[in-house]
């Protein structure tokens, strides 16, 4: 995947939370008016229940799609601003931060720095060069080592010949102890 496509998914996922949230709020307040209507009326029949229940399961699956992708969203954010913070030039950081952290287009952020346009599209190829650079320097975050990654690693830090038949599975050719 390349950094414009990484950036464009970012800002997708910023528009798509929005969005939900405005579904969800339209849904509570559709929930909230049959409600009052059903119980004012007096009756409470089985379409406005199933009317109701119908809402209600639309609303907790909207929460859970919401929560997800503002746990992802926040992921995106973290890692995008240790690499911001990475960059050297701080005009770079300026673009990458008006333009996909706040979501202002490239006309936008071109009117407000004072540039042309053939001048902020060489600024912006360069600061989403600088940003790819700095994003492939973060190192991952480290995840439960198990299975062959820890007879890897403990490898690494402990060079010892091992045999074959102690760890399955993982071909590493045994260390010349010298003779």
């Amino acid at each position: 995947m390349n950094i414009k496509e990484y950036l464009g998914r970012y800002a997708a996922l910023q528009k798509a939370i929005a969005r939900d949230q405005k579904m969800l709020k339209l849904i509570e307040s559709q929930k909230s008016g049959i409600l009052l209507n059903t119980l004012a009326a007096g009756s409470f029949s089985e379409a406005g229940q199933n009317i109701v229940e119908s809402l209600i399961s639309d609303s907790e699956r909207l929460k859970k799609k919401i929560r997800a992708r503002t746990r992802l969203y926040e992921k995106y954010t973290v890692k995008i601003t240790k690499a911001i913070m990475l960059m050297k030039s701080q005009p770079q950081k300026d673009y990458i931060i008006t333009r996909y952290l706040y979501g202002f287009s490239c006309e936008k952020v071109a009117e407000m720095n004072h540039y042309c346009e053939r001048q902020i599209y060489r600024q912006a190829q360069e600061a989403r060069r600088s940003l790819y650079l700095a994003l492939l320097t973060l190192k991952p975050k480290l995840k439960r080592i198990t299975g062959k990654r820890f007879v890897i690693t403990r490898h690494l830090q402990n060079p010892k010949p091992f045999h074959r038949k102690r760890c399955p599975g993982v071909f590493t050719p045994h260390l010349n102890t010298g003779a």
